[in-house]
């Protein structure tokens, strides 16, 4: 819904695709009444993005709206498909509202949704310590993902941590750790990746003795299917080690027992008598 207060308009709508015919809901609201336009057609030429609107004879009345504008188009074979509609005002009064003047719908396109996931790797921890964390591997559909390949390190050539075990794997799966290049190699891991299924290994390693050291564990997923959404297709997640600083004991602030501290506060105020004295003398 637009709010205009003006009475001059005029419309457009972006769309990815062709064929297509108009959806969307033009709306007018204002404080002046404004003469009836007449209902719109659209029409788009071929390879082009902009859709052409035409029949709107005049100004957009108070309360007036356009609706029931309904397009289609055959999806393309990667997406997303991003559909815009906006609406503007040539007329000496401003719009009131300039928020609601656009508006945006993606579509995202593909038969798959594989992703990867790197939980539970804490991002500082002692040197030494030992960290632990799992790597997961999905497929949200809506179809089954073929021809999956997955990839997985921890460290990297050059800095890898020590002790790297694999406390849980999924039956049938094998890890194996290159030390000196921080690849995991996983093998009887599925080349189909079915609708809802994930694969999820957890490890554990011991962390460089290091202070200052940081490790990376990285992990991505790959399939020949359509992917819809390829940026969830790798994770990342590293650990900082650092010896915690020692605690500074706290000041311990003396307090005097009551009867010392009358004393102090008698002193306090005959020293403040005698100089009321000294500075009356003096006037």
């Amino acid at each position: 819904m637009f709010a205009l207060t003006t009475s001059r308009t005029t419309y457009s709508l972006i769309s990815l695709m062709s064929p297509v015919t108009l959806s969307g809901i033009v709306h007018g609201e204002g404080s002046r009444s404004l003469y009836p336009a007449s209902y719109p057609s659209a029409s788009v030429a071929a390879g082009a993005r902009a859709v052409t609107l035409t029949g709107f004879s005049g100004p957009l009345a108070v309360g007036q709206s356009y609706s029931g504008m309904i397009f289609s188009y055959t999806a393309p074979a990667s997406g997303p498909v991003t559909v815009s509609t906006a609406i503007a005002t040539a007329g000496a009064t401003a719009d009131s509202v300039l928020e609601n003047d656009n508006a945006v719908a993606s579509t995202a396109i593909g038969d798959v949704v594989v992703a990867t996931v790197i939980t539970g790797v804490p991002a500082t921890a002692d040197p030494g310590s030992t960290v632990s964390g799992s790597v997961v591997f999905s497929n949200a559909g809506p179809e089954d993902a073929q021809g999956v390949t997955y990839t997985f390190n921890i460290g990297a050539a050059g800095n890898t941590p020590t002790d790297v075990q694999f406390t849980s794997l999924p039956p049938g799966v094998g890890a194996t750790y290159d030390a000196a290049t921080g690849v995991v190699t996983l093998t009887g891991m599925p080349g189909t990746l079915v609708v809802g299924d994930s694969v999820s290994v957890d490890f554990s390693y011991t962390a460089p003795a290091t202070d200052g050291a940081r490790i990376e564990v990285s992990s991505t997923v790959a399939t020949t299917s359509n992917d819809v959404r390829p940026a969830n297709n790798a994770a990342l997640a590293g650990t900082h080690f650092a010896s915690n600083p020692p605690i500074a004991p706290p000041q311990v602030v003396p307090v005097l027992p009551w009867p010392a501290l009358v004393l102090l506060v008698t002193l306090i105020a005959g020293v403040g008598r005698l100089r009321a004295r000294q500075m009356h003398h003096l006037c």
